[in-house]
């Protein structure tokens, strides 16, 4: 639990969403690799500071050895500055954001906020740095709205926060790179609240649980004993709030080229890469939407997920979700094999439906994938709520894909 909480109060950027699973990684053994995988042991793999590639090695190697694949990200909807951000009216010194995927733009107002993120220096040195420096996005007094309706915020002119510092942003970012010049950062606003776990370990409130807590499961599924054939394989993206097209999100070749490259120094001579993708299997993990108790009727009243009832199996008939009547039987019986319970969820047909990066992966590669998540509440808010034990069961449903036994084959 504590761990949980300390990943939590740690990951405030993607940035450092990716040292603390690194940090993770190599506490359970998995080390490095630079240019090639080693047919043994427990390796990992970065990709632009932000998106990371984990394997473990099954135990020994045959033609039935196949990849199983979880899939996570590094990164939350959220107000990341621009590069010029300073600015200055009648209230003092102002930082101006851009809008990063789809926040609910409200719930960031009167939070004590602060500033991390990534900086390159003149010498092209890369740094990662979290500042304590208090920025605000202050709500407008009751008093000044009367008669007029509910304020909706304006992203371009009502979001610039006030800061506590009067220097230019770029002089304030010397102090994390010993006084030399930044040449560009990728700085974000974070909630200064620390992640609150109540006091009988039911609840969880934090900022970024979509998809921190998924990332959380996958690192927890990972520890233990190698898979017999399986090949245990963690992947991190960044970039999924804002399409995944990037080298570092899923639409890019990063997964394919590592596993590729695992292929090729572990299976060559035994299988194919042909052969040995069509019977992988991947779980796409991300957050699924709770059942609200003032909103009941935004769900469809089957397909309603409560907190603290286990994973949440996701399918759409626009294939906005990966899953299909194969992956679902196979996630079912992992489930039944693990002890977990499994809900389903359906959108309304008279509501959009969100995505994952399932989709996009399960067709670049042609990989069976189900697309699972934990409920929680207040999706994309700067505070969302999860059930304690959503975590565990999500975990033990991904060790059991990892390491099951069951083979895939289907088609």
């Amino acid at each position: 639990m504590e761990t949980f909480k300390a990943f939590l109060d740690e990951a405030v950027t993607p940035f450092h969403s990716a040292r603390a699973i690194v940090d993770r990684l190599e506490k359970l053994g998995f080390s490095p690799v630079s240019g090639t995988f080693l047919p043994n042991g427990k390796h990992y793999f970065t990709r632009g500071g932000t998106s990371v590639f984990a394997v473990k090695v099954p135990q020994r190697l045959s033609k039935n050895s196949a990849f199983r694949i979880a899939v996570a990200h590094t990164d939350f909807p959220g107000l990341k500055l621009a590069p010029n951000a300073d600015k200055r009216n009648a209230s003092g010194h102002l930082l101006h954001p851009e809008v990063y995927g789809s926040p609910i733009l409200a719930s960031w107002l009167d939070r004590d906020l602060s500033l991390a993120g990534m900086l390159v220096t003149k010498s092209l040195k890369a740094q990662i740095f979290r500042d304590g420096s208090l920025c605000r996005l202050p709500n407008l007094a009751i008093h000044l709205t009367r008669g007029k309706a509910p304020q909706e915020l304006n992203p371009q002119t009502q979001l610039d926060a006030l800061v506590d510092f009067d220097e230019a942003l770029t002089e304030h970012l010397k102090r994390f790179t010993d006084g030399e010049e930044v040449l560009s950062y990728d700085a974000r606003f974070f909630d200064l609240e620390p992640a609150r776990i109540s006091g009988n370990g039911t609840l969880v409130s934090s900022g970024r649980l979509d998809n921190l807590l998924s990332c959380e499961a996958m690192l927890r599924a990972l520890e233990g004993e190698a898979a017999e054939e399986n090949f245990e394989v963690a992947c991190f993206f960044d970039h999924e709030e804002i399409g995944s097209k990037t080298r570092e999100g899923a639409a890019g070749n990063f997964l394919e080229t590592c596993l590729r490259a695992v292929h090729e120094a572990c299976l060559k001579g035994i299988s194919s890469f042909a052969e040995t993708l069509p019977k992988s299997f991947m779980l796409s993990l991300d957050a699924a939407h709770a059942v609200h108790p003032g909103h009941l009727d935004a769900h469809e009243e089957n397909h309603a997920p409560k907190l603290g009832q286990g994973p949440v199996l996701k399918l759409n008939a626009q294939k906005r979700y990966a899953s299909d009547v194969f992956t679902e039987a196979f996630t079912e019986a992992f489930a039944n094999d693990a002890g977990v319970p499994l809900q389903k969820f359906v959108t309304r047909n008279d509501m959009p439906c969100g995505s994952t990066v399932g989709p996009t992966l399960s067709a670049n590669l042609g990989l069976p994938t189900a697309d699972v998540g934990a409920a929680i509440l207040s999706m994309h808010s700067v505070r969302e709520t999860a059930h304690f034990a959503d975590l565990q069961s999500l975990a033990k449903l991904t060790k059991e894909a990892f390491t099951s036994r069951r083979a895939y084959d289907f088609l």
